[in-house]
């Protein structure tokens, strides 16, 4: 993933500013010190680089001191289509000749920790119809790139890998890094809970529960039903506030 080909442009050579560069470069100067690497990443001159290297250095040094900024993250994504003969049901084995189309995600949502907003992006009709999810991709690694730490329930194991999954997909370069919180696993390794589900730990903490819906709905968002769009942007956005109220009862 950290090997990736930035096409040039003047444009982007002014559109980041020298104290977002700095930033930028001091969350990933433990991953790669090549100042070429970083002229490619940002498409800027290496001269630049250069120039700005001893305020990355400077600000590397007491990492400590810098305000990290949490992110809690949550997808939503299609069902694949697949041809599947008779025994092969139950198996659920599906080779790759019989799959017809391939998942994608629907939907994101995304907040800061205790910010009281929401942010949140769908397909649009058009979009859902014909699975390119490449601009709500761009939009979510905006936010990100931005951040230092990234929540999830199961975001280890599915939110993260599946996102960075579409990039590949679209070929666009993967955010830049961040440390993991996965609800899920600290659920499961820390404690005793006879469910660790974000619905069954809402419920037991008393925090609050996901929104019922059924199989239905992501039919309906296949089709491009911009109602049921609506919806599991909604639903995304309510499995958000969840993971928040759990995260903070679980964060000591």
């Amino acid at each position: 993933m950290f090997i990736f080909t930035i096409v040039f442009s003047l444009k982007s050579l002014y559109m980041i500013s020298d104290i977002d560069l700095i930033d930028k470069i001091s969350k990933i100067i433990h991953f790669k010190e090549s100042k070429s690497y970083y002229a490619r990443k940002f498409g800027v001159s290496e001269q630049r680089i250069i120039d700005v290297w001893p305020q990355v250095l400077k600000l590397t040094k007491s990492p400590v001191e810098r305000h990290s900024k949490i992110l809690l993250i949550d997808i939503e994504t299609s069902p694949l289509i697949a041809y599947v003969f008779q025994k092969s049901v139950w198996k659920a084995k599906v080779e790759h000749d019989k799959v017809i189309t391939d998942w994608f995600i629907l939907t994101w949502a995304a907040k800061w920790l205790g910010d009281k907003n929401i942010f949140t992006d769908k397909l649009t009709r058009e979009e859902a119809r014909s699975g390119n999810d490449k601009r709500i991709i761009e939009s979510i690694c905006e936010m990100l790139d931005e951040a230092d730490v990234v929540i999830g329930h199961n975001s280890i194991d599915f939110d993260v890998p599946n996102i960075l999954t579409r990039c590949v997909a679209h070929r666009l370069p993967p955010p830049l890094p961040w440390k993991n919180i996965d609800t899920k696993r600290v659920a499961k390794s820390q404690f005793g809970f006879t469910h660790n589900s974000l619905d069954a730990l809402g419920d037991f903490l008393n925090v609050g529960r996901k929104i019922e819906t059924d199989f239905n709905l992501w039919k309906r968002c296949l089709m491009g039903d911009e109602d049921a769009l609506e919806e599991m942007r909604a639903y995304n956005e309510n499995d958000i506030v969840l993971l928040e109220n759990i995260y903070l009862v679980l964060r000591p």
